[in-house]
Formats: structure tokens, sequence, C-alpha cells
């Protein structure tokens, strides 16, 4: 990561958003390893709460809305189809957040062939969402060649509204984002980009970026895909040292 000048003394909200298939307390182990000051919240995007997942400019809209009354210095943190969605404060609202820290995140397809395909696997998921028993789905989905070198998680389904599981499938599928590359660019100065070391598909995209000069660099953990599950200690040290908070 690269740094910002030290926040020692001063209150940090950190806001989280989680994955497909992922919760609020996704973030409590990270929490933990969290210095004092840094309060970090995290709603669940999949139960039957406020936020708007019909595309990505409503959901950051009615996240910037609660935001804007807290006085506190923000930053955003993303894991997957969190950051995904949080890239697009950086078109919207760029001012809202201070830092933002994406993990495991796609900045986006760049051909219209690619988010077509991408658009009908994501119909697939949704429709296998729907007719197959849940812990059928939920190995399949387990099963996938990204997450070989994390975890599996597994949730009931009844902690799921369905109906937002697919509005993330269908309304936020990476074949509906549009390529966030420019915007990427124009706000590195305040972007960590963190991928896991056994995720090599999202390094190779990491490493794209660089290359392409959209990102100056970014920061390996030694994890894979599910970052916040296979190593909550090093990223919470990472960002402790990113805001000069580390001793």
């Amino acid at each position: 990561m690269g740094s910002v000048h030290s926040m020692k003394n001063e209150k940090i909200l950190i806001y989280g958003l989680h994955g497909f298939l992922g919760q609020g307390s996704d973030f409590d182990r990270l929490k933990t390893f969290l210095p004092k000051n840094m309060e970090l919240i995290s709603p669940d995007l999949f139960s039957k709460k406020p936020l708007d997942l019909s595309s990505f400019q409503s959901c950051t809209a009615r996240i910037a809305e609660t935001l804007l009354t807290r006085a506190e210095r923000k930053v955003f943190i993303g894991y997957s189809l969190g950051g995904r969605i949080g890239l697009h404060f950086l078109e919207h609202a760029p001012g809202l957040f201070e830092h933002y820290i994406f993990l495991s995140t796609h900045s986006g397809l760049e051909s219209e062939n690619e988010k077509q395909m991408r658009s009908h696997s994501d119909l697939l998921w949704s429709k296998k969402l729907t007719t197959l028993p849940w812990e059928n789905f939920l190995s399949e989905w387990n099963s996938q060649p990204v997450f070989n070198s994390s975890q599996d998680v597994h949730r009931p389904k009844s902690d799921f509204d369905q109906n937002r599981l697919i509005a993330a499938l269908t309304s936020l599928s990476l074949g509906q984002q549009k390529n966030m590359n420019s915007w990427i660019k124009q706000n590195k100065h305040k972007i960590s980009w963190v991928v896991g070391e056994n995720d090599p598909k999202f390094l190779a995209l990491a490493e794209s970026l660089v290359q392409k000069k959209i990102l100056e660099s970014y920061s390996r953990i030694l994890s894979g895909h599910r970052i916040l599950f296979d190593c909550p200690a090093d990223l919470a040290k990472q960002i402790s040292e990113l805001f000069g908070l580390f001793s």
C-alpha cells in the first residue's frame, strides 16, 4: 500500500462492503485487529435493508446519503462485489472517502463480448440459485477456480433475501459494470489495491493495471481470493501502516 499522513489522534470511520453471499459480519475478524480509533461499519447487502441494489449508481447514492452527516474522516474498503460497488464512488462521489481500499476487486471488462458472456454466466447462476437446493448451490459456487486457495464459506439460506441475491447477479453483474479504469487512474493517489498471493486471476488483473499505468502499485497478501477470511490480521496491519497507526 501507499501511505497517507498520520491519523493517529483522529477518529477514522471505515465503511466496508462485503462480497456476494457475504454479510457485514465478514469484517468482524478484521475489526478485532484494527487500532481503537478506527470505527468499522459494514452493512448487510443481502438482508432486508434499505440499500438499493437496482444499479451501481443507486446503491452508491444511497450509501453516500447515509454518510454525509458523519464528521469523521472516512475510508472505504470493499471486497469483490463490494469493491466493484465502491469503484462507482470514484465516479459519482470521489470526495466522500479520503482513501479507498479495494480487495480482490475487478475494475471492469473491456469488450462488449466479454460483458455479454459474463451477464449470461451470472444469469445462469441466478437460475441455479432459484432451482437448486441451497447446499448444492453453495457447493457449486465454492467450487469455482477463483476460490481454490480460500476456505469455503457456508451460511444458511435464511440469512439472505433471495431477491437481493438475484439483483446482485443481474443488476450488479460484472457484465453490467462499466470499465472503471479511467476513474481509477484519476484517483490512484488515494487508492490501495490489494490481492491475494494465491489468487492468480486477480494478481494478473492487478499487474495489468500497473503495466497500463492505471495504478502505481498494488499490495499482495498471503491469501487466496477471500482475503477477509484468509488473512484478516495481515490486512489490518497493512491498513494500520497505511495510516501510520501500527506500532
